[in-house]
């Protein structure tokens, strides 16, 4: 009986040796085969699909270039989508060290501890300064959460795992950024002006998110700061087809509100340029001498920005309340921002910021019935 089974096998593996080495040699090889040519053969439809189909969209671009027309325009924008709440507000200047984050970091502090407001903030600027103020050392895992924002082709299920608790403030939310963000805004930027960004454009990928109000339900926010950074980049880009508002810090030096009336044109001709619909809400002085009223030089700066208002924004206002100079006010040494200091020093950055948030309320038209006369 043994021996008959072990002759049926011998057979049949006999009949089937071809089989076998075909199955064991010769199909992996066929298999690795068909890889490399399958590769090979869209390399070339890859090459063929550039030459015959974006031979024009290249021209078109060597042509925008060399008539030296602004980049960001290159392809229209397309129409901004409708949005009610939350409120936006982006804490805007294309000059750098006038204390734009040190603004939106005690600003979001005040929404959310005395007006209780659930309050995102989204750091836009790659030297993470608002990221290293607020955000837990121990969170290395949610360092360059906008890089993850930016580069979505639709919007996640939800935001949990996309925004970073902040501990010391509660109510508040933020977008990380870290240096790794340039290349991610360089990437997307130059795969867009070649057409190879798959996607919605590139200039809305915040706004995408923004609007969509499953997402700012689920995370209850009422209103959403973004720091941008002191220059024209994909994620400040992004903040201002996003954003409702932009309240611009200026030193009242000559120095820092000479930029403002180019600035204030500047924002005026891209408005019209990428479509979108945002306000200036206003400029406030920051890095006075004083915290209630203008002195001494600033008085002169102070009526140069108000000029530049009145001429290229006549809705905004020159906010009555100041940021002083003081260090304890930006980076504190015994909390991560001066409103949440203890003693006289941190009633003091509690009326500064509580007051400011008044008026950028009111200038939002979030309390309709606490507006604030402008100056």
């Amino acid at each position: 009986m043994i021996d008959d089974w072990i002759a049926w096998v011998y057979a049949t593996v006999s009949e089937n040796i071809g089989i076998i080495i075909v199955n064991a040699a010769i199909l992996p090889l066929l298999a690795l085969f068909r890889r490399v040519i399958g590769r090979s053969i869209k390399a070339v439809f890859d090459w063929v699909n550039a030459a015959l189909f974006s031979f024009h969209h290249h021209l078109r671009l060597r042509r925008h270039v060399r008539n030296k027309q602004p980049l960001w325009d290159y392809r229209k924008a397309p129409p901004q989508r409708k949005r009610s709440h939350p409120k936006t507000l982006t804490v805007m200047n294309f000059k750098g060290g006038v204390g734009k984050t040190t603004i939106a970091a005690n600003l979001a502090a005040s929404f959310a501890l005395k007006y209780d407001k659930r309050v995102l903030l989204i750091d836009l600027d790659y030297q993470g300064s608002l990221s290293d103020l607020l955000q837990d050392a121990q969170n290395t895992d949610d360092a360059n959460l906008l890089s993850e924002w930016l580069s979505w082709k639709k919007v996640p299920a939800s935001l949990s795992d996309h925004v970073s608790t902040v501990s010391s403030i509660e109510g508040v939310d933020i977008v990380t950024s870290a240096y790794a963000l340039t290349e991610t805004e360089e990437n997307l930027f130059q795969r867009w002006l070649l057409n190879y960004e798959e996607g919605p454009d590139v200039r809305t990928r915040i706004e995408l998110i923004l609007s969509n109000q499953k997402l700012m339900q689920e995370r209850g926010y009422d209103i959403v700061i973004m720091d941008a950074p002191p220059r024209l980049s994909l994620s400040s880009v992004n903040a201002l087809r996003a954003t409702d508002h932009i309240l611009i810090p200026s030193k009242l030096q000559e120095l820092s509100t000479k930029p403002i009336a180019q600035m204030l044109r500047n924002l005026r001709e891209f408005q019209e340029r990428i479509d979108a619909n945002f306000k200036i809400s206003g400029v406030i002085g920051s890095m006075t001498q004083k915290e209630k009223q203008v002195s001494g030089n600033e008085t002169f700066a102070s009526e140069r920005i108000k000029e530049a208002l009145a001429e290229y924004a006549p809705e905004a206002k020159f906010y009555r309340q100041l940021i002083p100079n003081r260090v304890w006010l930006g980076r504190p040494p015994s909390a991560p921002i001066g409103y949440l200091l203890s003693g006289h020093d941190g009633q003091v950055a509690r009326e500064i910021f509580d007051q400011l948030a008044l008026e950028v309320m009111a200038s939002m038209e979030i309390y309709p019935e606490m507006q604030i006369a402008a100056e």
